[in-house]
């Protein structure tokens, strides 16, 4: 993608997407044992939330109250940059600004 080139070399832990594979396989070691690799398999399944329409559907709704929430914030962010460089001499752009949050 594009053709930026890399100033530094990548560290060990940062690859490319078709590199993750490849470095996940050369980990070797074994960070749990039997029974815990066992345990937290059935907690996660214990967790997982079932297929369907109404888990379908909170997802969703969460999904659209994040991104709500993204925008909010980002107006704000807007209102404060512009407030401090407008109010004195545009002050009804404020307003608007403040209308629209």
């Amino acid at each position: 993608m594009g053709n930026a080139i890399f100033k530094t070399a990548m560290p060990k832990n940062v690859t490319h997407i078709s590199g993750c594979l490849r470095y996940i396989c050369s980990k070797q070691e074994s960070k749990f044992s039997d029974p815990e690799v066992t345990a937290l398999t059935a907690k996660l399944e214990e967790l997982k939330l079932k297929r369907g329409f109404q888990t379908s559907l909170k997802h969703k709704t969460n999904v659209r109250e994040l991104v709500a929430e993204k925008a909010v914030r980002g107006n704000q962010a807007r209102l404060v940059q512009n407030v401090g460089h407008s109010w004195s001499s545009d002050w009804q752009s404020v307003i608007r600004m403040l209308i629209t949050v």
